[in-house]
C-alpha cells in the first residue's frame, strides 16, 4: 500500500494500459490460429483505444477532481462492462421482457442504469484503502495472466506453424511449375466473384443469359458446367494461387494471399507488379504480397473484417459497426480506374475480390446499402434471406462486373482477363448428401479472355466445358511460356471451418439421383 500511495501516477498509467490491453490479449489467445489481420493492425486499433481512453480519463479527472486510482477503478469497470456487454445482455433482455407490460423499456437503458449505479458504488468503495488495494491487485494479476497466456500460445503456434509451412511449401514447389519463364508478359486481371452462382443454379430466380452473352461477345471462353474445388473461400483461394490441391496445413487463415503461393512467385520472378483491390475481409487483402493496394478506405475495411467482427463480438458495438460504415467498404469502377494512374512500366497482375454479391449489399437502385445492424444471414439465401433479394443483388453485381470489364478492355485490350467464382452461394445452406446440393454449393461462373494467344483447341474446349479453378494459372502461365499446360484432374473437397478438416467429396459430382 505504501508503494501505491507513493507512486499513484505510475500505477494509474500502467493499470490503464493493462485494462485496455486485456480484451486484445484475450482475443488473440483464442484466435491465433484463425486471425485474419496482422499484429500491426491490432496494434494500431489498440493505440487508438489507449489515446482516446487516456484523454477521457484525464478530462474526467480534471472536471470532477478525482484522484488517479479512483479513475482507474471506474474506467476498468465501465470499459470491461461495455466490451463484454453481450455476455450479460440476455439478463437485461429478460428483465425488459418481464417489465414490458408495466412500461416500455429497452435493454440499452438498463445498461446505462447498471453503469451509473455500479460506478456510484465503486466510487464510494474506492475511498477505502483495502478496496483500492484489492481492486488494483485484481487488475494486475488477471491482466498480466492474460498477457502471459497470449505469449505462451503465440510461441507454441509460431514454432509449429513454421515447421508445417516449410514442409508444405517445399513439397508444393516440387509438384508445380514455379520456374516458368514467360515469353509473353501481358497484364493479367483476375476478377474473383465470391459465391456467385452458375447460370443454371440461378435460373430459379432469374435468367442471366445476357450476362453470359456479354462475355461471349467480347471473346471470352465461357464455361457451361464449371465447378469449384472447395466448398468455401479459404481453401479455394489457397488452391488457386498454389496451383495445386491443399490440405489444412497449407491454409493460412489470417493471410490467404500470402507470399508463399506459387502464382505470386512466378509473377515476381517475371517482373510483374501485383495490384490488389481487396474486399472488406482482412484475410484476403494480399497485404504481404501486393506492390499496390487500392482501397476505398483501408481503416474502415479492417473494422468490418471478420477479425474485427470477432474482436467486437462481445461488445456493445457489435451490432452497429457494419451499419455505420459498411457502405464505404465495397469498391466500384472509380477504384479500378486508379489502376491506370499507377506510374509503372512493369506488367501488372490485378486481383479484384468482389464481395458485393456474397454480402448482399445492393438495394433496388444498385446502390450499396448495408444493414443498420449486423444481423445473421445465409450467403445467397433465396429462402427469405434478411439482407436482400437474390434477383436484385445478382443483377446489380453483373452490371458492376460488366462496367469494369468494359473499362479494362477499353484501357488494355491485350490484357488477359479471368472472371470466376470461388464457390457457389449455397455452400452452408445445404449438406452434400445429394447431387443437387453439390451443384448448388460447387457450381460456379467461369470465363477467360486470352487475346493474341495461341490457345490449343483442347484447352479451348476445356475452358468452355467444365474447367477447374486449380488449373487457372497452370493454363495461363503455360500458354505465356509456350509450354503445354499440365492440368490436374478434377477433385472436390469439403472444408470444415471450425476444425480445419478437409475431406474429399469428388464422388458426389458424379452421383446419380
Amino acid at each position: 500500500m505504501d508503494f501505491i500511495d507513493r507512486h499513484p501516477n505510475s500505477i494509474y498509467y500502467l493499470g490503464l494500459f493493462l485494462v485496455i490491453t486485456w480484451p486484445f490479449f484475450s482475443f488473440l489467445s483464442s484466435s491465433t490460429n484463425n486471425l485474419e489481420a496482422s499484429y500491426f493492425q491490432l496494434a494500431m486499433i489498440f493505440a487508438a483505444f489507449f489515446v482516446i481512453a487516456l484523454a477521457l480519463c484525464e478530462i474526467v479527472r480534471r472536471v470532477f477532481k478525482l484522484d488517479s486510482l479512483t479513475i482507474l477503478i471506474l474506467f476498468a469497470f465501465i470499459y470491461i462492462s461495455l466490451f463484454y456487454y453481450q455476455n450479460y445482455a440476455p439478463i437485461f433482455s429478460s428483465i425488459v421482457k418481464g417489465m414490458e407490460e408495466i412500461f416500455p423499456l429497452q435493454r440499452i437503458y438498463l445498461l446505462a442504469i447498471y453503469l451509473v449505479l455500479g460506478s456510484l458504488i465503486l466510487f464510494m468503495a474506492s475511498k477505502f484503502k483495502a478496496f483500492r488495494f484489492a481492486s488494483l491487485t485484481f487488475i494486475f494479476v488477471v491482466f498480466l495472466f492474460s498477457f502471459g497466456e497470449f505469449i505462451s500460445i503465440t510461441i507454441i503456434n509460431n514454432l509449429s506453424t513454421r515447421e508445417e509451412r516449410s514442409i508444405s511449401t517445399s513439397e508444393n514447389e516440387k509438384a508445380t511449375i514455379a520456374n516458368y519463364e514467360l515469353k509473353k508478359r501481358p497484364n493479367i486481371y483476375f476478377l474473383l466473384m465470391d459465391a456467385f452462382p452458375r447460370h443454371d443454379n440461378l435460373l430459379s430466380e432469374r435468367d442471366n443469359s445476357s450476362f453470359l452473352n456479354f462475355f461471349k461477345e467480347r471473346d471470352f471462353l465461357v464455361a457451361d458446367q464449371a465447378y469449384s474445388n472447395y466448398s468455401n473461400s479459404w481453401p479455394s483461394f489457397s488452391s488457386i494461387f498454389k496451383m495445386s490441391y491443399v490440405q489444412t496445413k497449407d491454409i493460412i487463415r489470417h493471410d490467404v494471399l500470402s507470399p508463399d503461393k506459387i502464382v505470386f512467385k512466378i509473377l515476381k520472378n517475371n517482373n510483374y507488379d501485383i495490384v490488389v483491390i481487396p474486399s472488406p475481409y482482412a484475410a484476403f487483402n494480399g497485404r504481404n504480397v501486393a506492390n499496390t493496394l487500392i482501397y476505398q478506405n483501408a481503416v474502415l475495411g479492417w473494422l468490418v473484417s471478420d477479425t474485427s467482427k470477432e474482436f467486437f463480438h462481445q461488445s456493445v458495438l457489435r451490432d452497429y459497426i457494419q451499419g455505420v460504415i459498411g457502405k464505404h467498404l465495397y469498391f466500384s469502377v472509380p477504384e479500378v480506374e486508379k489502376i491506370y494512374t499507377l506510374n509503372t512500366s512493369k506488367p501488372r497482375f490485378v486481383l479484384m475480390h468482389f464481395m458485393q454479391f456474397h454480402d448482399y449489399v445492393f438495394d433496388k437502385n444498385c446502390n450499396i446499402s448495408t444493414p443498420k445492424k449486423n444481423i445473421p444471414y445465409m450467403v445467397g439465401n433465396i429462402f427469405g434471406g434478411k439482407l436482400g433479394d437474390m434477383k436484385i443483388n445478382s443483377a446489380c453485381h453483373e452490371n458492376l462486373v460488366e462496367n469494369i470489364i468494359n473499362l479494362i478492355i477499353s484501357k488494355d485490350p491485350n490484357g488477359i482477363i479471368i472472371v470466376q467464382s470461388d464457390h457457389g452461394p449455397w455452400y452452408w445452406r445445404f449438406g452434400y448428401s445429394r447431387r443437387v446440393d453439390f451443384n448448388r454449393g460447387y457450381g460456379i461462373f467461369s470465363a477467360m479472355r486470352l487475346p493474341n494467344i495461341n490457345v490449343p483447341p483442347e484447352i479451348q474446349d476445356y475452358l468452355k466445358s467444365s474447367p477447374s479453378p486449380v488449373n487457372d494459372f497452370r493454363i495461363v502461365f503455360a500458354l505465356l511460356a509456350d509450354k503445354k499446360p499440365e492440368l490436374l484432374p478434377y477433385e472436390a473437397f469439403v472444408y470444415d471451418t471450425s476444425t480445419g478438416n478437409i475431406t474429399n467429396n469428388t464422388k458426389m459430382r458424379y452421383k446419380e439421383e
